[in-house]
């Protein structure tokens, strides 16, 4: 019974539309539904009211279409009359779009060289305000070919760029930024990202409850927090929260008007609802019936886990007749959703959701076990489609030991193909059966024209094997092409750093640099690439007194690793190696290595031992121990970032925020004021490249308070081991760059105020700037958001953000003047 626990929300009767969605984003006519989101909708708005455009980013899941649709579209179509042309991109990108404005079909072609022409055409749809909106940007990276991505940057940074009121905003997962920033023309739209993050608790309590009002439901007591803690619980948990709600809302209580706990049980919790909404599916098929049901739900996944949106009658075409019941069950089941296709006015087939990748089990096992097979279709499917967009040329067919090995692996199992990849893989067998059939026949023509001794014989012969050298060549190209290997020159270059001057200078290269690649999967740790995937030349110290050494290796992003001796390896991610498009010139690529006096300069160790924790209230206090680590002495300066900045940030995918042009920032770039304006990821590639990391809020902390004794042999006691503020008092004037009175109205040069200083002589922890750590909150309202420590130049007195117990909570992706870093090397002793 209801009685008195229950949580009742008022509102009008019950209407005919549910008031969850499932697995699906929400739409732009279901916005009244669409809870919890309120802040970042205004916030979003106001950064399109800008003329910039904007890059709507985070992981799969996190309610991005939702947001634009359901949450942004509405809000400016209440402030006024805004055109809105919203797409997702699909294969072909650019012919999409003109669909979607209900354009001729040539004029894709038109746009693909004429990216300018797309202004004009938009400006005669509408004078503005007006938005044009891409969602489910990756979907260029995983269905469509390089040069779609390039043409349909061109266009979107024409229209940016414009200033005819058009505003364009890209909506793109987190873990294809990289893709994202390597694509000419769209590393500048990185400046202007909005970075959608978790949400809290109190907006998934929104989100629960505001459908519920507006048909006048409610939820036994504890139910909606019991919901909320296994939502924040899980990696994709907001399209399981509505998958969840929308199960029981169909077994809801009617006479009370009810969401009952016992039915949440019943469906598993919020872990258990989509399997168990999966498993009723499956426990409905016959064992045949349930390999069709695999075999098509891959069709629907690329092999990265993204969704790949299918021709209905293509996709039955692949499976053969009994998949239509099959897919009919998914569909009615609500795992797959349908669309029409605006070009051809069929039927389009999907996921509901990318959630189901890795949320439903039985899914998740099945990629996981055709994961290589899954890879093959994709790249033989992406070949095929090219070819067959290039006229079905026989030279652009695969050949050799690709043909082979494709032809071996898929023969090895059942694995379905469309028609097309069929075709084209048809088309290679019958070319290599002739090119050997040519072959033999070279050799018998070359005995007889032998015999003859002809010098026109000789001539034919001479000019058939050049053919079939011609032949080779361009079967090996295309081989390269389609692995995208790029052949260049490493080139790396040994800098010190001068405290003093507060500069950078180039030392000579005096011995061999080892170094090593690995993809960039791997996270820098990971085993590196092997010969199969990797050549090396023998290297030299070049007449510059670099070390140069020449590579051939597929062109991704990757992990670069180079020695320094007795340092830590100074290690870059790099968002892509060069390319076969830059093979034939051969490029070098250049990059400076610190040496590692230069990422030693200025660090304190700090020994190994037991500290106390700060907490808010002290007898909460507890002894935690932590291993021995060096840290820098002073906030990492602007001349300390400058190398970093100019030659490894923009080949990192990373940026930084220029300071305002206001008179207070005028000294904010001078050589010795703390970097500032850097994200947690710049921070962290910064660190990795001096050999060093950011600090975990645990280190930060105890090289503020000083462990139980200072020294690693316990005779230096700490004389205030459970000190408040890192000076030891807490004095009305705190002795640091705080929002206060100084001579400092935003950043003051590193060490400038000399009794900000802690236990073991680092200077700064107090004030001018906070500092990034390595720490993401797993508590509080901050789940998954990053542990900034230490007070700044903005915060008043008054606010103790100068105590160590103080610390705040950003997003990896903020970028502010008053957030800046230092790194640590473990390990290292005094």
């Amino acid at each position: 019974m209801a009685g008195a626990g229950a949580r009742r929300a008022g509102g009008r009767e019950e209407g005919a539309r549910a008031p969850f969605h499932g697995l699906r984003s929400f739409a732009e006519d279901e916005a009244e539904d669409f809870s919890g989101r309120e802040m970042e909708v205004g916030a979003l708005v106001e950064r399109l009211r800008q003329d910039a455009p904007v890059v709507l980013v985070g992981p799969s899941g996190i309610g991005k279409s939702s947001l634009l649709h359901a949450g942004v579209v509405p809000r400016l179509r209440q402030m006024a009359r805004w055109e809105v042309v919203s797409l997702r991109p699909g294969a072909r990108p650019l012919a999409r779009l003109v669909e979607v404005l209900g354009l001729e079909r040539e004029l894709a072609e038109t746009l693909s060289v004429t990216p300018g022409a797309l202004v004009g055409l938009l400006q005669a749809r509408a004078p503005g305000p007006a938005l044009l909106a891409v969602d489910a940007f990756e979907e260029v990276f995983t269905l469509g070919a390089p040069e779609d991505a390039v043409a349909l940057a061109r266009c979107l940074a024409a229209v940016a760029s414009a200033g005819i009121g058009w505003r364009v905003l890209v909506v793109l997962r987190d873990d294809y930024l990289g893709h994202f920033a390597r694509v000419e023309h769209l590393g500048a739209f990185l400046g202007h990202a909005f970075v959608v993050g978790p949400l809290s608790p109190g907006a998934l309590t929104e989100a629960v409850t505001g459908p519920l009002r507006r048909v006048g439901y409610a939820l036994e007591d504890g139910l909606v927090e019991r919901i909320v803690a296994d939502v924040r619980a899980q990696p994709v948990g907001l399209p399981l929260l509505q998958a969840t709600c929308a199960a029981l809302w169909e077994r809801r209580a009617r006479g009370p008007r009810l969401l009952r706990t016992s039915v949440y049980e019943e469906l598993g919790g919020v872990a258990g609802a989509l399997a168990a909404q999966g498993r009723q599916l499956l426990g409905q098929l016959s064992a045949r019936d349930i390999h069709t049901a695999r075999l098509l739900l891959l069709e629907l996944l690329t092999p990265e886990g993204t969704r790949r949106p299918r021709l209905r009658e293509e996709l039955l075409e692949t499976l053969g007749a009994g998949a239509k019941p099959v897919l009919d069950a998914l569909l009615s089941h609500r795992l797959v959703v349908a669309s029409r296709d605006v070009k051809t006015d069929g039927a389009l087939v999907e996921l509901a959701h990318e959630a189901l990748a890795t949320a439903w089990p039985e899914l998740a096992r099945w990629r996981q076990e055709s994961r290589d097979e899954h890879q093959l279709v994709s790249e033989i499917d992406q070949a095929s489609e090219l070819w067959d967009r290039r006229g079905r040329r026989d030279e652009e067919t695969w050949g050799g030991s690709a043909l082979d090995q494709a032809l071996r692996r898929l023969s090895e199992g059942q694995v379905p193909l469309v028609s097309r990849s069929r075709a084209f893989l048809d088309a290679g067998r019958r070319r290599e059966q002739g090119r050997l059939r040519r072959r033999r026949l070279g050799f018998v023509a070359g005995g007889l024209l032998l015999v003859l001794a002809t010098g026109i014989g000789t001539a034919v012969v001479l000019a058939f094997q050049q053919s079939q050298r011609e032949a080779t060549r361009r079967q090996r190209e295309m081989e390269l092409m389609s692995l995208d290997q790029g052949d260049f020159d490493l080139v790396l270059e040994l800098f010190d750093y001068d405290a003093g001057a507060l500069a950078w200078t180039r030392v000579p290269v005096t011995e061999p640099l080892r170094w090593s690649l690995a993809p960039a999967e791997a996270g820098g740790e990971g085993p590196a690439y092997d010969d199969t995937r990797l050549t090396r030349h023998p290297g030299q110290v070049d007449g510059e007194g670099a070390w140069r050494e020449r590579v051939q290796a597929p062109s991704r992003a990757a992990w670069l690793t180079v020695w320094r001796g007795a340092c830590p390896p100074s290690r870059v991610r790099l968002l892509r190696l060069p390319g076969y498009a830059q093979r034939a010139r051969r490029e070098a690529l250049r990059l400076p290595v610190p040496t590692c006096a230069a990422s030693r300069a200025g660090q304190v160790p700090v020994p190994a031992g037991w500290y106390w924790r700060p907490e808010v209230r002290p007898e909460q206090e507890v002894r935690v121990h932590v291993d021995a680590f060096s840290m820098d002495r002073t906030e990492v300066t602007n001349a300390q970032f400058q190398l970093f900045e100019a030659r490894i940030l923009p080949l990192v995918g990373g940026k930084r925020e220029a300071p305002p042009k206001h008179p207070k920032y005028a000294h904010a770039a001078e050589a010795s004021r703390p970097v500032s304006a850097i994200d947690a990821e710049v921070a962290e590639a910064f660190c990795h490249f001096l050999g060093k990391a950011l600090p975990t809020y645990e280190e930060w902390s105890k090289a503020g308070r000083g462990g139980e004794f200072l020294d690693a042999d316990g005779r230096v006691p700490n004389p205030m081991p459970r000190r408040q503020t890192v000076w030891g008092d807490d004095r009305r004037v705190p002795p640091a760059n705080l929002g206060g009175e100084d001579a400092f109205p935003t950043l003051a040069p590193v060490g400038s105020f000399p009794k900000d200083v802690g236990p073991y002589g680092m200077v700064d922890l107090a004030g001018n700037v906070a500092e990034w750590t390595a720490t993401d909150a797993t508590e509080g309202d901050f789940p998954g958001y990053r542990m900034v420590a230490g007070g700044r130049w903005d915060a008043p007195p008054e606010a103790q953000h100068h105590w160590l117990v103080w610390a705040n909570h950003k997003s990896p992706r903020s970028f502010e003047f008053g957030i800046g870093m230092r790194c640590v090397e473990r390990g290292r002793r005094r």
